[in-house]
């Protein structure tokens, strides 16, 4: 488990250092273009952070996590066996969290990030475009929504 969430750390942090490497002389181009194309660079690193991160997720043997669209929303679900656990891998909790909420809003996608307790029957969640997590909720809840 914690190799994993380790893995899924790796992903996002590596996919973020991404060099830009381009000169500009002084009237080549217009300034509007240069920024076009490092928005565009940028963008492009974010979705592929994201898709990583979901590729992982989904391709994983043993995965501890659940990315699915549901009514238009994307949720990233990471599953812990119990508190404990999770409580030992809070920061690369948070930090799967940012990189999943920062490229979902950064290219305007609908997401939430949740985190599970199996043992517990609770889950949390994080609303990606206010950036606040809700209380500890039964699992039972979303089953019956």
């Amino acid at each position: 488990m914690k190799k994993f969430i380790v893995g899924l750390i790796l992903v996002g942090i590596l996919s973020s250092c991404t060099h830009t490497a381009y000169t500009v002389k002084q009237d080549d181009q217009p300034k509007d273009e240069v920024k076009l194309a490092e928005l565009k660079e940028n963008n492009n690193s974010l979705k592929d952070t994201r898709d990583h991160l979901i590729k992982t997720c989904r391709t994983a043997e043993d995965s501890p996590c659940i990315f699915t669209q549901r009514d238009g929303i994307d949720h990233f679900v990471l599953i812990y066996p119990n508190e404990k656990e999770m409580l030992s891998s809070k920061d690369a909790t948070m930090d799967i969290a940012a990189s999943f909420c920062l490229s979902s809003m950064e290219l305007s996608i609908p997401a939430q990030f949740h985190v599970a307790l199996l043992y517990e029957k609770v889950v949390q969640d994080l609303n990606c475009s206010t950036d606040t997590w809700s209380q500890w909720h039964s699992i039972e809840e979303i089953k019956h929504n």
